[in-house]
This record gives structure tokens, C-alpha cells and sequence, in this order.
């Protein structure tokens, strides 16, 4: 349904990488995606990580990179619905490391984040990790 509109300018780039790729058979002349390295973590496996209600809380994803050498933009997102914190939650949208406060009442929730790693190259390619915070 709806949820899908979040990611379809993302899945769009993806698909018209894609088509470049089995256009070229040179590697160096397509876009590559980013490789969005969370803390000193560069897998793809969601990430879980115990945070403080009350407290802050640093996120780095400064590690992140371009195997094209393309210029990154950095989007968090709170991803409420899977989730099971129903509050709100402040992120500073654009910077690599984000410190956030985990709000009180978050205590024994839990709190999704998605951060979105973008290149510049053409198309533009995006990719992300999941962090789960086990509030407590």
C-alpha cells in the first residue's frame, strides 16, 4: 500500500542502475551504491543496540562510503511502525552523526531508525541500515 511511496524514488534509481548495468560491461563506468557503515559496522544486518531512556545517544555513520568516490548526503529517520514507542522522536536530518535524546518515556520500547546513505552519482543510489534501540 502507502508505505511503499516512502522508497519509491529510491527503488526508481535502482532500477534504472540496474539497466545501466547490464548495458555496460564495464564496472567503472556504471554508478555503484554507497556503502552506509554504521559506528565501525559496514554489513547490511539490522543492528541492535540498548539505549538509556533520558540519556543521549550518538549515531556515526561518518564510516560511510562510495566505491565511486561520489559525494554522500545522510537522511535518519524514525521509523515508527514497527516500533513499539508511539512518541515522537527529534532528528537533525542531514549529518553523518546524529546525537539524539531517548525520551523517558521510551522505557521498554523499543525505537527503529533507518539511516539513509545517498551518492550523487547517476542515477543517485541510497542505501541503508536499520538500528533498533532496546530502550531501558
Amino acid at each position: 500500500g502507502n508505505a511503499i511511496n516512502v522508497w519509491k524514488h529510491e527503488i526508481y534509481n535502482d532500477f534504472a542502475a540496474r539497466m545501466q548495468w547490464t548495458d555496460t560491461a564495464d564496472y567503472y563506468n556504471a554508478n555503484h551504491h554507497p556503502v552506509a557503515v554504521f559506528g565501525k559496522d559496514a554489513g547490511k544486518d539490522v543492528i541492535y543496540k540498548t539505549a538509556r531512556s533520558g540519556r543521549t545517544l550518538k549515531l556515526d555513520a561518518k564510516g560511510s562510503y562510495d566505491p565511486d568516490g561520489n559525494d554522500l548526503s545522510y537522511e535518519w529517520m524514525f521509523y515508527k511502525e514497527p516500533g513499539t514507542y508511539e512518541g515522537t522522536l527529534d532528528i537533525i536530518q542531514s549529518e553523518p552523526v546524529q546525537t539524539i535524546l531517548i525520551p523517558d518515556d521510551a522505557k521498554g520500547k523499543t525505537i527503529h531508525i533507518v539511516l539513509k546513505v545517498t551518492d550523487d552519482g547517476t542515477p543517485s543510489l541510497t542505501s541503508y541500515r536499520r538500528i533498533v534501540l532496546e530502550c531501558r
